[in-house]
């Protein structure tokens, strides 16, 4: 296994130079860099960069509405993710990561309906690059692809194999959905893991309960929410346990590290602090 960043927490400070990442990224004993949609694409930079550092580009990740209700919106976000299909296929970079997309007026199963009608032609033109597609499991950014019933509907309404997950343990964790046997159910499908963790703030959830829906201020809401992402090794994930699990499918991919954690931002030297903390804890078990 390789352990990786996701260029996400860097682009939130401002470093969006891809240059500067991938140095910074080496530096720092990382062996492969996730893309995300802030960084703009030069196919031939890329290129350059990709021999000169010597670090994998694990993906392309671009997580946005496929099925958005305005039509010129969600002809925008297909466009975009077939311009990373297209880099991709060029650099031999094996995914291109997205979400499932969501219309929030209808149902999860009509979403699956429509999900069915939408996404042929952007995976027959990831089977003609020969890059996989793969699905990141957030329960937000307008997807559907949030639980092992939901993918399994997914796969075998296509049961291409240009199609995968992107298996991030961090949501399944607050989801109460075990992560384990979830990697043992789909391991043929897991093409790369996001190393992210959730914490649960137990004190909150023991007054508030699971639902907050009833908080009607969103400030408070989110302030109240009972649990928040962390860096590997700060919150709840059995860590050892997954990396077990990966090991006795035999997965041998990219660990990409997804800060998301609070504690770690705000400033250039606390994330970068972060990603290396994270680094180092997933170094110690891999």
């Amino acid at each position: 296994m390789k352990i990786g960043l996701l260029t996400n927490s860097l682009v939130a400070i401002g470093i969006n130079e891809l240059e500067e990442i991938f140095k910074w990224a080496k530096k720092s004993g990382f062996q492969a860099v996730e893309i995300g949609p802030g960084i703009s694409l030069n196919l031939e930079k890329l290129r350059r960069l990709q021999q000169e550092y010597d670090l994998e580009i694990t993906g392309f990740i671009y997580m946005r509405n496929i099925l958005s209700p305005n039509k010129k919106e969600r002809q925008v976000h297909i466009d975009r993710i077939k311009e990373r299909i297209e880099i991709a296929g060029e650099l031999s970079v094996k995914y291109v990561t997205m979400s499932t997309g969501r219309d929030t007026r209808i149902s999860y199963e009509e979403n699956l309906l429509l999900f069915k009608e939408e996404f042929p032609p952007i995976l027959k033109y990831a089977e003609e690059k020969g890059v996989t597609l793969v699905f990141e499991n957030c329960p937000g950014m307008s997807n559907i692809a949030i639980s092992p019933p939901m993918w399994k509907k997914i796969f075998e309404i296509f049961p291409s194999s240009n199609l995968g997950l992107c298996f991030d343990p961090s949501h399944l964790v607050w989801l109460q959905i075990d992560p384990c046997k979830a990697i043992l159910d789909f391991k043929d499908r897991i093409c790369y893991v996001h190393a992210k963790d959730t914490e649960i703030l137990r004190d909150r959830l023991a007054y508030w309960g699971i639902i907050t829906d009833h908080v009607y201020d969103e400030k408070e809401r989110q302030e109240l929410r009972w649990w928040r992402h962390r860096i590997p090794g700060w919150g709840e994930v059995d860590w050892k346990k997954i990396i077990t699990t990966l090991m006795e499918i035999r997965f041998d991919g990219v660990i990409s590290i997804e800060h998301e954690d609070p504690v770690w931002s705000g400033s250039e030297r606390k994330v970068k602090r972060g990603l290396v903390l994270a680094k180092e804890y997933l170094s110690g078990i891999i």
